[in-house]
């Protein structure tokens, strides 16, 4: 599978839903990965696109990022 575009498997709103499905505030890539027919390292890429969009925003935790729904994303939607 080619890491170049976004991958069709799993679209924008199916990766946002699982993100606010998820019980916790913020969620990691891997955790989506367990969840998601992608790699974490696919889930990073896309996750990255969504917060250059304004769409997600990202907290570092050390070696690890925790990613929600932006609060005006939200609202939106």
């Amino acid at each position: 599978m080619s890491t170049r575009g976004k991958d069709r498997s799993v679209s924008d709103e199916e990766l946002i839903q699982a993100i606010k499905r998820h019980p916790d505030p913020a969620v990691k890539s891997t955790e989506l990965a367990e969840r998601l027919p992608l790699t974490s390292t696919r889930i990073n890429e896309l996750l990255k696109s969504l917060e250059s969009e304004g769409i997600l925003k990202k907290k570092s935790f050390g070696s690890a990022n925790g990613w929600w729904v932006s609060r005006t994303q939200d609202l939106d939607r």
